[in-house]
């Protein structure tokens, strides 16, 4: 029994002193702080006629410059480790020995300037969250948005078994700055306006690392929004592609017989692979810019011999290359033999039933 009492009153001690730790006392240097009460030392006094000593500066307090930097001790100062900007989005980084708030982006994706893709991933999470935009200037790359309400749970007793919260609202100014060659953008979060949950007008009183706090996690909210679009929009190209595409037979620009892929170049280019593959094609190299493919056809691994037995592709072993064009909403294809003369139009009549009943076969692998 004295045990059992021992070990509540343990627990209740641990409680307690668990409880009397605060978010603000946990920002603090531990100990107590009376050095603040000490008085600077006298320097050394050497007579005048006794050589002086060679004093090694370093250990000397720097100046900690303006008034307000300098109020910044005992508990005012923070010694909770910074937020840190978190680069999720395929091509963004951090650049070094910066103090803002900012991601660094690289273009990977041609189909729109990468401006414009930040700016739309930006606008879709103000969307997503219901917040406003105050003014958008398109030319000169800023954005101030609305106000943003951010809700947290505050400190309460160990006995309080209810959450309370706090409310604030902010305004966030963002920042495009894209390279002149447009490939390599910043975006850059500054908080421009800050309401305590009383409704009065604080960021002027705000600490400089309460400021950087928040101008960071508003940033990486938007940079996670960006990621997780992008996996999204990924996963249904991904999707899309699975399903096939239809396809015809019609002319390229050249005039030079050609197949015609009902669906847009990016999407059709992985397809076209696939299913060159399943023709029994073994491709060697490709440019996906030039819109050139090279590969071998081989006989016994096509897949319409292997599925119709002794039907197979009116086609010599040997090298063969491909010219993959962009038309409106469709995708060309032009199958040339290895001296870039096109395919006649008996031998793309041939090939047209395998390609199309291949390009449509929502089965295959991706």
């Amino acid at each position: 029994m004295k045990k059992a009492w021992l070990f509540l009153f343990l627990s209740m001690t641990v409680v307690v002193l668990t409880a009397c730790s605060s978010s603000e006392t946990r920002r603090q240097a531990s100990g107590g702080f009376d050095y603040l009460e000490k008085d600077v030392g006298k320097e050394l006094e050497i007579p005048d006629n006794l050589d002086q000593p060679i004093v090694n500066p370093r250990y000397d307090i720097p100046n900690l410059g303006s008034i307000q930097t300098a109020s910044i001790v005992g508990q005012q100062l923070d010694i909770a480790s910074p937020r840190l900007v978190i680069p999720l989005v395929r091509g963004s980084y951090i650049e070094e020995g910066t103090q803002e708030a900012k991601v660094m982006f690289d273009q990977v994706n041609d189909r729109n300037p990468l401006g414009q893709t930040i700016w739309n991933k930006v606008l879709a999470y103000l969307d997503s969250r219901e917040i406003g935009v105050d003014s958008f200037d398109k030319e000169n790359n800023t954005l101030v948005t609305g106000w943003v309400i951010d809700r947290k749970e505050v400190d309460s007793a160990w006995y309080d078994l209810t959450d309370t919260y706090t409310e604030s609202t902010k305004k966030y100014k963002l920042t495009l700055d894209v390279a002149p060659h447009g490939r390599t953008a910043s975006l850059t979060s500054k908080l421009v306006d800050f309401n305590d949950d009383s409704g009065n007008t604080i960021l002027t009183q705000r600490r400089p690392t309460d400021l950087r706090n928040d101008e960071v996690e508003f940033l990486n909210r938007i940079i996670a929004e960006y990621d997780f679009g992008l996996k999204l929009e990924r996963n249904e190209r991904i999707a899309k592609i699975k399903q096939g595409f239809t396809s015809d037979m019609d002319f390229n620009a050249s005039g030079e017989p050609a197949l015609i892929v009902n669906a847009m170049y990016g999407d059709a280019w992985p397809r076209i692979q696939l299913v060159l593959a399943e023709m029994g094609f073994v491709v060697v190299d490709l440019d996906q810019s030039a819109g050139l493919i090279f590969a071998n056809y081989v006989e016994n691994s096509s897949w319409f011999s292997n599925l119709w037995g002794s039907e197979k592709l009116d086609l010599e072993e040997g090298e063969y290359r491909m010219l993959v064009e962009p038309r409106d909403n469709s995708t060309v294809v032009t199958f040339k033999e290895l001296d870039d003369s096109a395919f006649s139009v008996e031998k793309v009549v041939s090939i047209f039933p395998v390609f199309s009943e291949i390009m449509a076969d929502d089965s295959l692998e991706f």
